[in-house]
């Protein structure tokens, strides 16, 4: 068993306000959580109008599984939004071997 998260940072370029940036990413991570059947949240850059973060987790058998998975996740997340994908950080946990 292997837990993958993804902390995908975004330039939203056309938000001219708080309340631009949260309707985005709301979408987007609404988006992904039905689409890709993982857990999605806004986890950092809560204040800043043009930069939002979020979180994606999900486990899975194999870490190629997830890493395939979390990879569509973050095409994804550039597609639809048509912000750029400044960064993204993705790490793996084996709780079986990393206790």
């Amino acid at each position: 068993m292997i837990v993958g998260t993804c902390r995908i940072e975004l330039y939203l370029a056309g938000s001219q306000s708080l309340k631009d940036k949260r309707r985005v990413i709301k979408s987007l991570t609404d988006k992904i959580a039905h689409r890709f059947n993982v857990s999605v949240a806004e986890v950092d850059d809560h204040e800043l109008r043009q930069r939002g973060t979020i979180g994606v987790a999900h486990l899975g058998c194999t870490q190629t599984d997830v890493e395939k998975l979390l990879n569509r996740v973050v095409s994804y997340a550039q597609s639809t939004t048509g912000e750029d994908v400044v960064r993204c950080v993705v790490s793996y946990f084996d709780p079986e071997k990393d206790v």
